[in-house]
C-alpha cells in the first residue's frame, strides 16, 4: 500500500502509478491503475472524489447525492487506485475523506464516463459526440437526402420507431411524421415524448387565417423566417405542426438552417461573425392582454463544449417579426453602441442572406395527415402566402421544452445504442 501522507507530493507528477490492496467491493480489480498529468493535481482528486456515486454517496432510491462538495476536505488524496482487469473501470480509496465516510468507502468510475467530463480536448470531444451527436449542418440538396417521413402508428407504439424520430431531431433538427390521424396530433406525440409546453397561447393550438389576428401567423399573407416566442426568457425548444387542412392554393412551409448559416460566417469572416453573439437584439409582445420582453444575443454558442478547435452553436436566435427597438446604451456611450448596432446590421444581414438562398431552403407543401416537428432554436420557418378563396388551411401546433426532448432521447440511446 501506498505509505506517502495525506497531501504530499509524488516524484513523478507526469507519469505515477498508484497502487493498492484489492478492493473489497469487486472481484475484477487486477492490476494498478496509471496517472499521469491533470489527474495527478489536488483539483482532479477533488473532481473525482466528488463524481463518485457509490450507494453512500448517491442515494439508491432518489438517485441524489446525499453529500455537499464543500464537505470534501481540500487535503484528501488518494490511499489506492486500481484498474479492472479488462481495463473499463478504475476504483479508488481515499486518505482524509469525507467525515463520516469510513475507510471501506471506495469509489468506482467506468473509464467511458469519467471521459465524458474530464476538461481536456479529446474527452470534451468525446462528450460532444456521445451528447450532441455532432449535429449536422445542412443546406436544400443534404437535408433532401435525409429527411425521414416517419409512421405515425410506429413512433407511437414502438419506442425504437421514437427514437429514430428523436435521431433526427438531434442530428438535423427536423423530422415529418405521416398518416396522423384526427386533429390532436401534437397533443398525443408530445405526451408520447413527454409532455407539451402550456404557454398563453394554450398547450396546442390552431394556426389559419382569421380576421383581426393577433399573430401574423394568422393571417393567409407571407410569413417570413423566424423562430416562435423569443420575447420568452426560455423559448420552447421543439415546435409540432400537424396539417389538418391544406386545400388552398400556396401555404408550402419553409425551413432553413441557421446553424450552417452560422458556420458559415464563421468560416469566410470569424472576427465579423462574433457579434452575433455579443450583441443584445430585444424581443416583445404585447397584445391581448399579455406582455413578454426578453433580449437575446442572435447566437449562443455552447461553451462547456467548446474547444481549441470547435465552438459548437447551442442555440440561434431570430426572430424579425417580435424585434424590438435596440438599447442604445447597454453598457458603453452611444456613439459606441451605435458602432456597434452597425457592425451588427452588416453581419446580420449577411445572415439573412446566407438563410434565404434557395439552395439553402427545404420548401414543402404539407399534406393532410402530416406533422413537422422542428428543432426552435436552430431551425428557421417560414410560410409562403395562401388564397383562402380556393380552400381552407388549417395546422394544429404545440411545443415542447429542449430538457423534455433530450431526456427522452437520452434514455432511448441508452437502450438502443448498447444493443
Amino acid at each position: 500500500m501506498d505509505q506517502r501522507s495525506p497531501g504530499e507530493q509524488y516524484p513523478h507528477p507526469h507519469a505515477i502509478v498508484l497502487t493498492g490492496t484489492k478492493p473489497a467491493t469487486t472481484d475484477k480489480v487486477q492490476q494498478a491503475a496509471p496517472l499521469s498529468g491533470h489527474q495527478t493535481t489536488d483539483g482532479y482528486r477533488l473532481w473525482l472524489r466528488d463524481a463518485c456515486s457509490c450507494n453512500l454517496c448517491v442515494d439508491p432510491s432518489t438517485r441524489q447525492k446525499v453529500f455537499e462538495t464543500p464537505k470534501i476536505p481540500a487535503n484528501i488524496s488518494y490511499k489506492s487506485v486500481t484498474e479492472s482487469k479488462d481495463g473499463k473501470s478504475i476504483s479508488v480509496t481515499w486518505e482524509n475523506d469525507i467525515p463520516g465516510f469510513g475507510p471501506e468507502h471506495t469509489s468506482t468510475y467506468e473509464k467511458k464516463e469519467l471521459g465524458r467530463y474530464d476538461n481536456n480536448p479529446v474527452a470534451v470531444e468525446s462528450l460532444q459526440a456521445n451528447e450532441a451527436d455532432s449535429y449536422k449542418i445542412w443546406n436544400r440538396d443534404q437535408v433532401s437526402e435525409k429527411i425521414q417521413f416517419i409512421d405515425y402508428n410506429k413512433s407511437m407504439e414502438n419506442d425504437k420507431t421514437l427514437f429514430e424520430v428523436l435521431k433526427q431531431l438531434r442530428l438535423y433538427g427536423l423530422v415529418f411524421i405521416k398518416n396522423v390521424p384526427g386533429e390532436n396530433g401534437p397533443a398525443a406525440m408530445g405526451k408520447r415524448i413527454g409532455r407539451l409546453r402550456d404557454t398563453f397561447y394554450g398547450e396546442t393550438w390552431d394556426v389559419k387565417s382569421v380576421a383581426q389576428a393577433k399573430n401574423v401567423a394568422y393571417t393567409h399573407q407571407f410569413l417570413g423566417f423566424h423562430m416562435d416566442l423569443l420575447y420568452m426568457a426560455d423559448p420552447p425548444g421543439f415546435q409540432l405542426l400537424h396539417c389538418i387542412k391544406n386545400s388552398c392554393e400556396g401555404g408550402e412551409s419553409m425551413f432553413t438552417d441557421a446553424f450552417y448559416a452560422v458556420n458559415q460566417l464563421q468560416s469566410s469572416q470569424p472576427s465579423e461573425a462574433s457579434i452575433l453573439a455579443e450583441f443584445p437584439v430585444n424581443y416583445h409582445y404585447k397584445n391581448a392582454g399579455e406582455h413578454y420582453r426578453h433580449a437575446h444575443p442572435t447566437v449562443v454558442y455552447d461553451t462547456a463544449q467548446s474547444t481549441a478547435k470547435t465552438r459548437p452553436v447551442k442555440y440561434v436566435n431570430y426572430s424579425p417579426p417580435f424585434q424590438g427597438p435596440f438599447n442604445l446604451a447597454n453598457g458603453t456611450s452611444s456613439t459606441t453602441s451605435l458602432e456597434r448596432l452597425s457592425a451588427y446590421h452588416d453581419t446580420v444581414r449577411q445572415f439573412q442572406d446566407i438563410t434565404e438562398k434557395e439552395e439553402n431552403i427545404y420548401k414543402y407543401k404539407m399534406k393532410e395527415g402530416e406533422m413537422v416537428i422542428f428543432n426552435n432554436r436552430r431551425v428557421l420557418h417560414a410560410r409562403t402566402a395562401f388564397d383562402v378563396s380556393s380552400g381552407e388551411r388549417w395546422l394544429k401546433g404545440g411545443y415542447i421544452d429542449t430538457d423534455v426532448v433530450l431526456s427522452k432521447h437520452r434514455v432511448l440511446r441508452e437502450r438502443f445504442e448498447e444493443e
